[in-house]
């Protein structure tokens, strides 16, 4: 059944509570504001231009050789995604890739 349903509360009622919830919680200072979330991906061209035609403002590709990746930002209204792709096959993201081990989100980072 709907959590929602079984409280018999409506979306915004119960959005109301939770984001109440959450702002009261001891710890919620230490979240902070969401800067980004880092996310790999095999074909950064392809996913650049998904974001572009969703209406997202795009960054140009940029390559960090010393980190083993090109970036490229999408600027979302509240935060940004940081799409990354392996730059070499020394890239760590590159060796993740290659032994399955990545997921799509790589990390997150807040201001």
């Amino acid at each position: 059944m709907n959590s929602l349903k079984l409280l018999g509360l409506s979306r915004p009622v119960y959005n109301a509570v939770v984001a109440r919830s959450l702002a009261s919680h001891p710890l919620a200072d230490l979240l902070g504001r969401l800067n980004h979330v880092a996310i790999a991906t095999p074909d950064l061209k392809k996913a650049a231009q998904f974001y572009k035609n969703l209406g997202a403002k795009v960054s140009e590709a940029v390559a960090q050789p010393e980190h083993g990746v090109y970036t490229v930002f999408v600027e979302l209204p509240n935060s940004k995604l940081e799409l990354l792709h392996p730059h070499g096959d020394k890239s760590p993201i590159q060796v993740e890739f290659d032994n399955e081990l990545i997921t799509q989100m790589f990390h997150l980072d807040r201001c």
